[in-house]
């Protein structure tokens, strides 16, 4: 598991397998994440929550993410937190690849 909070981080071409219950990474503001890898996060863990790659609400500002694969998870693939209508403010979710992910994607 990947926390970070700092700003313009970058994460490319990485490969998280089987880590933590919570999420594979979690970049800090304006972090670009693209063409990673994140196999089964959570897996075999009790989690009420969590992602492969989980953007939370006040780090979406200029975040990218993109072109990553995401999967064989009980969570969700990729998600930016927030609450509704302001959900995913200010960041990018783009051409990314889930499969075998729970709680919707």
């Amino acid at each position: 598991t990947t926390q970070i909070f700092s700003i313009h981080d970058t994460y490319i071409r990485n490969t998280f397998r089987y880590n933590g219950e919570s999420h594979g990474l979690r970049p800090g503001l304006q972090s670009n994440a693209t063409l990673n890898r994140v196999v089964g996060q959570c897996w075999g863990h009790q989690a009420n929550d969590g992602a492969g790659i989980q953007v939370t609400k006040n780090w979406q500002s200029q975040t990218t993410v993109a072109r990553n694969w995401v999967h064989d998870s009980s969570e969700w693939g990729v998600r930016f937190d927030g609450q509704p209508p302001r959900v995913g403010d200010h960041g990018t979710l783009s051409q990314n690849v889930l499969f075998r992910v729970g709680s919707g994607g």
